[in-house]
């Protein structure tokens, strides 16, 4: 009776005794039938039959419970269609159904649209589909060498846009949309981070997206922001905008209430309201902007207050009013420098929640709809980056770090949209990329396009593991420049162009197009420079530097010790 053990031990809810007068040979199919490694063979009509009467008994009758019963024999199948366990057990479907509920909500059995290109319903066991979904997910994986931490030099420069050498608006809106959810300090984003993608950029541009659509700013610490669509931000802010430890205090809370109320408000409709003086309106404001609470719609207000760092000058009026207005008889001088450090310009609006009491943007969510919020947000650091891993994801905001998408990774994964595995050396643990980005990392045929970034960009890999490739990558501070020729790293700025680190021959032809950074600093479009002065180069005093001739031909002056790039050379 070795085959009566076996059925028993499959199916340990049914006696010996149900199964006593069925013929055991006719009990399993030929071994042609077996399973996996386990042993499992597929079970015949014959013990269908046993089945499906057990099953047709009373509950009450019996000592054991229909439902494990029929869990177990659906252990010896894949997904299958609804309605033929029914079928092969001879049970009606009311009755079927019914069992199948109760180990359905006890997640014994997945029922659902299971097999791709079969609409109807299907059933598996829920241990049986896990072991499906890893096999499916090591079939997906690609076979791919893994490549040198500095192929993704390349890979983050084509995925930010940097090597396609545009300057145009349009070129602008798909430059913002690999940045979206990113904070950085403010001054870098028109001095560095959109300059390094467009080879012409005007601020006009940026105003433009922000009246025609709903682009919007967002604070993400002290003088730090980011962008995003207006619609977006529940993603970058989960669990709604930051809040002071200590709570908030009386006027922020009057802030925050007059802006949900009249939906914006302007800077001198707010100062009416709180009664505040402009010094310590603008103070306030800020503050709440940082918190990620308020945005305003115009970056002009952005504009303006990083030239004056946030901080407002006191009114001077020679009495003790406390009026938001200033004094009829100031001069002319003293008004602009005035004006100039308050928030004047656009709306201020509130971010999150309409109601003070309502509930953040995710407490309610169910959790498919959490995973599918969880989704967008991988393919937000997908599109920026093309891969993504642990350490890479550690700068970004909390919304879109590993430990909150690695789920949503995985499942994106069993889908086809992702591919994980180990794609680049020394990189420790897993990776996801998108397939696109494969080839582009296995590319060995350098294009010779010398791309630049500011230290702290995201494309960066100043402040990475993988940075100890590079021996000379500076600190990921805003003050650092980088360039790169393909994937090797030619040129190092530190201290705004201060001291200058060349990695090539002095009689590189690509020495002049290595000053890319440099010559931005005093040719942008906004808060240019007036002046460059490169005080040291490889560590050797300027003038007296092999690259001296190089950097005058491609328009610095000697001055003393120094070499200086004037705002006057486009």
């Amino acid at each position: 009776m070795e085959q009566l053990s076996v059925i028993r031990a499959l199916l340990p809810h049914l006696s010996i005794d149900d199964v006593r007068d069925v013929d055991p040979d006719a009990w399993w199919q030929p071994p042609t039938a077996i399973v996996g490694s386990t042993g499992v063979v597929a079970p015949t009509p014959e013990l269908a039959a046993v089945v499906g009467r057990f099953l047709r008994t009373d509950s009450n009758a019996t000592a054991t419970e229909p439902a494990p019963v029929l869990a177990q024999w659906l252990r010896f199948y894949g997904p299958r269609e609804a309605h033929r366990p029914a079928h092969a057990l001879g049970i009606e479907q009311p009755l079927f159904e019914e069992l199948m509920h109760d180990l359905s909500e006890s997640d014994t059995v997945v029922i659902g649209t299971l097999i791709r290109g079969v609409e109807e319903t299907q059933v598996c066991d829920a241990e049986n589909l896990e072991h499906l979904l890893a096999m499916l997910r090591r079939a997906h994986r690609p076979v791919f060498e893994p490549v040198p931490p500095q192929r993704l030099i390349g890979l983050w420069a084509e995925t930010s846009r940097m090597t396609m050498n545009r300057f145009d608006p349009e070129h602008l809106v798909s430059v913002l949309e690999t940045l979206f959810g990113y904070p950085t300090p403010v001054q870098l984003w028109e001095s560095d981070l959109i300059p390094a993608r467009l080879r012409e950029y005007y601020p006009a541009w940026l105003d433009g997206l922000f009246k025609e659509s709903a682009l919007t700013w967002f604070g993400s610490g002290s003088e730090r922001i980011g962008f995003a669509l207006a619609d977006d931000l529940p993603l970058f802010f989960p669990s709604g905008p930051a809040q002071d430890s200590d709570g908030d205090d009386v006027q922020m809370t009057e802030l925050m209430r007059i802006l949900r109320k009249r939906q914006g408000a302007e800077f001198w409709e707010l100062s009416d309201k709180l009664g505040l003086s402009s010094e310590d309106l603008t103070k306030l404001l800020w503050k709440a902007a940082w918190n990620g609470r308020i945005t305003n719609d115009s970056f002009e207000t952005i504009r303006k207050g990083a030239l004056t760092r946030f901080t407002a000058t006191p009114v001077s009026t020679g009495g003790s009013s406390t009026s938001s207005w200033p004094g009829q008889r100031r001069p002319s001088r003293s008004r602009q420098r005035w004006a100039a450090t308050r928030p004047l310009s656009g709306r201020w609006f509130a971010l999150g929640p309409v109601e003070s009491g309502e509930s953040s943007p995710e407490s309610s969510c169910d959790p498919i709809a959490e995973l599918e919020m969880d989704k967008e947000r991988a393919r937000i650091v997908l599109e920026r980056y093309g891969i993504v891993f642990r350490e890479l994801l550690q700068r970004e905001l909390p919304a879109l770090r590993w430990s909150r998408l690695f789920r949503a990774l995985r499942m994106m994964e069993l889908s086809g949209e992702v591919v994980a595995g180990g794609f680049v050396q020394e990189v420790p643990g897993i990776q996801f990329a998108l397939p696109r980005a494969l080839p582009v990392l296995g590319e060995d045929n350098p294009s010779g396009q010398v791309i630049w970034m500011n230290a702290a960009d995201p494309a960066s890999p100043c402040g990475l593991t993988i940075g100890k490739f590079y021996p000379n990558l500076p600190a990921r501070v805003p003050s650092n420049h980088v360039v790169f020729r393909s994937n090797e790293l030619v040129m190092v700025g530190r201290k705004n162009g201060a001291e200058i680190t060349f990695l090539v021959d002095p009689t590189d032809p690509d020495v002049p197009r290595m000053l890319a950074p440099l010559r931005n600093m005093v040719s942008r479009r906004w808060n240019p420079k007036t002046r460059v002065a490169v005080e040291s180069i490889n560590k050797i005093d300027a003038r007296e530097s092999p690259y001296a001739d190089a950097l005058v031909r491609a328009g610095f002056r000697r001055d003393r010790r120094r070499l200086i790039l004037s705002a006057g050379y486009r």
